[in-house]
Order: structure tokens, then C-alpha cells, then sequence
């Protein structure tokens, strides 16, 4: 069975209860922490991003306001652990965010966005093991 991320859970797992982290400052990310709440998610809010605060918990996705996008980029870029923008498009410049959402989602939008940024991840997840797998077929590893 695929797995999320680095957290070994299963797809009905993953799809309902994933880890969450937040970073922002403002209270633009209030209705955003609400709506994955309600939704069942464990959700950690900090205002500033945190490398020790990154590195103590397995997140499936970190949720970055746009100031704080450099710092996270340096300390997310390294992990397979998708980051998502908060703001608007303009303001977003990293190439390792797969994604920006606006502060205004609500609850079901919220929910499916998790659920495609978790799917995501999986997915190439997934694409990275079979390559693996195929790089040690073609030099005959995994007969030996």
C-alpha cells in the first residue's frame, strides 16, 4: 500500500487526519487553522518558521505565509514534505511551493486541497521508489 509522505501512514489515514504545520504571523491564517481543524487535522501554528520546530515533528504539509517563504524554502527545499503558500499568487515566489492558497478558503475547499497536496506527495513518492527500483533492474541489484 502507498504511503504519505515521510509518515508510513495509509491513504485513509493520510487523507483523514494529516499533520499539519502553519507559519504565520498575521491573523490571515486564522480562517485557515479553523477550517483544517474542524476537519480533524492536527494542526501546529507558529509564527515564525523554526528548523527545530520543523525537524521535532513528521508534517504532511507546512502551510508558509509569504514573509516567511525564504526561511521555510531553505529548511522544507531538502525534505519531500510539500509546502503550500498563503497569500496571493503575486506575492509567491518559491519553486518549491506546489501551490498558493488564499486566506479567504473555506472548510470543503480547505479539505480537498489537503487531500490533493497529500495525494501529491504519495504519488511522487511512489515515482521516486519505482525509480529507484528500476535504476537497480538495470544494473541487476535486485537479482543478486
Amino acid at each position: 500500500m502507498a504511503t504519505a509522505t515521510a509518515t508510513n501512514k495509509s491513504w485513509d489515514e493520510a487523507h483523514s487526519s494529516a499533520r499539519i504545520l502553519v507559519v504565520s504571523d498575521s491573523e490571515k491564517a486564522t480562517g485557515i487553522v479553523e477550517a483544517l481543524d474542524q476537519k480533524g487535522h492536527d494542526v501546529q501554528r507558529t509564527a515564525a518558521f523554526d528548523a527545530a520546530t520543523f525537524d521535532q515533528t513528521l508534517f504532511d504539509i507546512v502551510f508558509v505565509e509569504g514573509d516567511q517563504i525564504d526561511r521555510a524554502t531553505e529548511v522544507v527545499g531538502s525534505s519531500s514534505t510539500p509546502m503550500v503558500a498563503i497569500g496571493e499568487v503575486a506575492d509567491v515566489l518559491s519553486e518549491v511551493c506546489v501551490g498558493v492558497v488564499p486566506t479567504d478558503l473555506d472548510g470543503p475547499a480547505m479539505s480537498l486541497l489537503v487531500n490533493l497536496v497529500i495525494e501529491r506527495s504519495m504519488l511522487q513518492q511512489r515515482c521516486e521508489e519505482l525509480e529507484m527500483l528500476l535504476s537497480e533492474v538495470g544494473d541487476g541489484s535486485p537479482f543478486v
